[in-house]
């Protein structure tokens, strides 16, 4: 369909929409979407096109098309929604000024970057006359989403003329004063003057806002910071109007450390309120490295002041995450930490106690502090397994104290503790009894561990069967005396209908039955019940092959059909299958075992060869890793093994491995430059690569990983691949200087919601300098 626009900004054609692209694809809604912007449901349709045309602020060509017919509905005063088009005009020009327009991701293919960049820009730049014309509407709502419009133009060409207009309104505005005071103050076009105007007028509203735009923007105003926190109690719940947090709490993710002696004088006015304070100190740390230690200083300041279970949770979790950042005062937030805790012991019981108690033994857990164990105690008196805040997530408390999959925390340290406390949980939540034995399972494996976890075997069916699979194979020893009898004796009174669960129920007790001739038709059932082929558990799989290799042979030769899984779970199944395989590819059965039964000789990357040829250890691998995904850094080590297994092969992994590494995979989400890195670092400790080689290509995924806000990941693989070319060729030290200092000595953190990540990563880079 093709929509003619109408107006005195009305463009001279007629779009094809079917041809443009949005977040969704074609572009054929596009056009009955814009005309709803004149309908009474135009706030439906705001959302629509917020989810098509600007999907998470990304740009496309539908989206250039569509600029002339909103900027058409914003200067229609009849049209209902000219407020909605306004919004999706600002969230352009604001998409534009962040790069957006440059963002290869989404484009189709074929689609010129460069020239699309200059497109949207140019797109932006056209719309500045209408942005004019709204700037005197009689309507103040109109005027007031204009002057955030005209926010994101500073980098225009136009921003000089947009300037002049925004000033001359500021001789006539009254309506829409407090609007228009950060666009001028974005284009430098306000001072202290003017600020003096405003106050002589009693604008105190409009004072205000023009004194935290300064803080935010980083234009000065003489005593800006005063006058905020002078004005804070009767202004700052109406400014600014965001989604992203109090008042306080933007302000300090936009000004960084500009923000600090706002928050200081505040905090000394007893103006702002302790959780508001805390989540603003966390807020500014978490923006800028060199807020960190003045955030600490103005959280541990706040220390006194929390009297309540409530606020001392709130605030142990700012001071935990923020001290990653200064951990030469970590022994000292401990113990504050652990003070903050004895309120718990305060609440006779109540949920914020609760909570408290739960949340600062994680936080010493993690800090590896024996007083955990004191408030995880107190925490068992909740009548429901309390739920953390941590490092941005909530989480159950036994969840909490694991940590997130990807970097468990440290367990044996406090074996003795964590099995009582467990015990406790486990009477105290036996709902929640499977993630306490997650938490156990990861302690050195004792008859205690395994007559502890025995009473919830019928409220966690899974984990604790599969706790006791696990021993069976890796200590069997454990199962001495009466406790075996007894251990099979709980699995048979805690039978399950769940699938899973009763997979690894069947595994356990077969393990656990003395003799092999069982074992053949228990893998079958369990097997079958955990998914079988078509949905198979790679840790099942593990276990059953840690038992017997050659019994699970025919089940890994089907799983290795020469593609990779879909689903990541089935890849690591694949992986397990592999691993057996070159297990006894190491006995001297390589070429079979890795190539199919009846392949002639090792195939090579894009040969044509028989079915045979294509299924197999090595075929399936190479598929998983050429897929790339999560899976890659665990399928690259069983690369190597097979690999190690045929030497033949080395020249095809090679070629594998640098077409990852220079010509890189995508995911959902556009470019992967993680794949590339692992992939790098692959070749670099294989030696497969020259230092020079390496460095360029590493540099070039470091900053094509900034770009995508993928740093954190990608760092701790390209880290030790700068380490080892600066080793092999010292001169080389120079580009990587060149391309890392700007990143590490930056006040600004990596593109994630995590301290800790951020310090890592930075972490890794400096290392390279060392």
């Amino acid at each position: 369909m093709s929509l003619p626009p109408t107006g005195p900004h009305a463009p001279a054609r007629v779009v094809d929409w079917s041809v443009l692209r949005h977040a969704y694809g074609p572009a054929d809604d596009t056009p009955d979407l814009l005309d709803g912007l004149r309908g009474d449901d135009w706030s439906e349709v705001v959302s629509e096109l917020f989810g098509s045309i600007l999907h998470q602020g990304s740009v496309y060509p539908a989206t250039v098309a569509a600029l002339p017919f909103l900027e058409d509905v914003a200067r229609d005063a009849a049209a209902p929604g000219r407020v909605g088009a306004l919004w999706l005009l600002c969230a352009y020009a604001e998409s534009i000024a962040a790069g957006a327009g440059r963002v290869e991701t989404y484009l189709p293919e074929g689609t010129d970057p460069v020239a699309f960049d200059a497109e949207t820009r140019a797109a932006r730049d056209a719309s500045v006359g209408t942005l004019i014309v709204l700037l005197d509407d009689p309507d103040p709502q109109v005027r007031a989403e204009a002057y955030g419009w005209a926010v994101h133009l500073t980098g225009s060409p136009l921003a000089d003329t947009v300037a002049g207009s925004l000033r001359d309104r500021f001789a006539i505005e009254d309506e829409a004063v407090v609007a228009l005071m950060e666009p001028l103050l974005r284009h430098g076009a306000f001072d202290d003057t003017d600020l003096a105007v405003l106050a002589a007028r009693h604008l105190d509203e409009a004072v205000f806002a023009a004194a935290w735009s300064s803080v935010a923007s980083g234009h000065p105003l003489d005593g800006a910071v005063d006058l905020l926190v002078h004005l804070w109690p009767d202004h700052a719940d109406g400014y600014p109007a965001s989604p992203d947090g109090t008042s306080l709490e933007v302000l300090s993710t936009l000004a960084g450390v500009r923000a600090v002696s706002v928050v200081e004088g505040l905090q000394a006015a007893g103006t702002a309120i302790l959780p508001e304070l805390a989540d603003a100190w966390f807020a500014l740390a978490k923006s800028t490295r060199a807020g960190a230690a003045p955030a600490l200083a103005g959280l541990l300041a706040l220390v006194p002041s929390a009297t309540s279970a409530g606020t001392a949770a709130r605030l142990v979790d700012a001071l935990v995450q923020v001290v990653a950042a200064v951990p030469e005062r970590e022994r000292e937030v401990a113990d504050v930490v652990a003070h903050l805790g004895e309120l718990a012991s305060r609440e006779e019981g109540g949920a914020e106690g609760d909570v408290l108690a739960a949340t600062v033994a994680v936080a010493l857990f993690v800090a590896q502090d024996a007083r955990w164990a004191a408030s995880a105690v107190r925490g068992l008196l909740a009548a429901d397994e309390p739920r953390v805040a941590t490092d941005s997530a909530h989480m159950p408390f036994s969840r909490a104290l694991q940590g997130f999959p990807a970097r468990r925390h440290p367990v044996v340290w406090a074996a003795d503790d964590v099995l009582r406390v467990a015990r406790g949980a486990f009477g105290a939540w036996p709902g929640g009894a499977a993630g306490w034995v997650g938490l156990l399972a990861r302690l050195p494996a004792t008859q205690a561990l395994v007559h502890a976890v025995l009473p919830v075997a019928a409220q966690a069916p899974r984990q604790v069967a599969e706790l006791l699979a696990r021993t069976a194979v890796a200590h069997p020893g454990v199962f001495t005396g009466d406790l075996r009898p007894q251990v099979l004796d709980a699995l048979g009174t805690s039978e399950t209908s769940d699938g899973a669960s009763a997979a690894w129920q069947v595994t356990a007790r077969a393990l656990l039955t003395p003799g092999d001739e069982h074992l053949a038709g228990a893998f079958a059932q369990a097997w079958e019940l955990g998914g079988g082929d078509a949905g198979p558990d790679a840790d099942l799989l593990a276990v059953w092959a840690s038992r017997s290799a050659e019994l699970v042979h025919a089940t890994c030769s089907r799983l290795l059909d020469g593609a990779a899984r879909r689903s990541f779970p089935g890849r690591r199944a694949q992986l397990v299958a592999a691993g057996v395989v070159a297990g006894a590819a190491s006995v001297g059965t390589a070429h079979e075992a890795l190539h199919g039964a009846g392949a002639d000789d090792a195939p090579s990357a894009g040969s044509e060869g028989s079915e045979t040829e294509d299924r197999g250890a090595w075929p399936t691998v190479r598929a998983i890793v050429d897929a790339a995904g999560p899976p890659l850094v665990e399928a690259i080590e069983v690369g190597n093994r097979l690999v190690g297994c045929d030497p033949r092969l080395r020249d095809e992994w090679s070629a594998l491995l640098h077409d990852i590494a220079w010509s890189g995979r995508t995911t959902w989400s556009g470019p992967d430059p993680w794949a590339g890195a692992v992939a790098l670092d692959a070749l670099v400790t294989a030696g497969w690569t020259t230092p020079e080689e390496a460095v360029e290509r590493g540099l070039a995924l470091l900053v094509g990983a900034a770009g995508k806000a993928d740093l954190p990941r990608v760092a701790p693989f390209v880290a030790p691949v700068l380490r080892a070319g600066i080793a092999a060729r010292a001169d080389l030290v120079v580009s990587v200087a060149q391309v890392l200092l700007p990143l590490v000595e930056s006040d600004d953190r990596f593109a994630t919601d995590s301290i800790v990540e951020d310090e890592r990563a930075l972490a890794a880079l400096r290392g390279v300098l060392a």
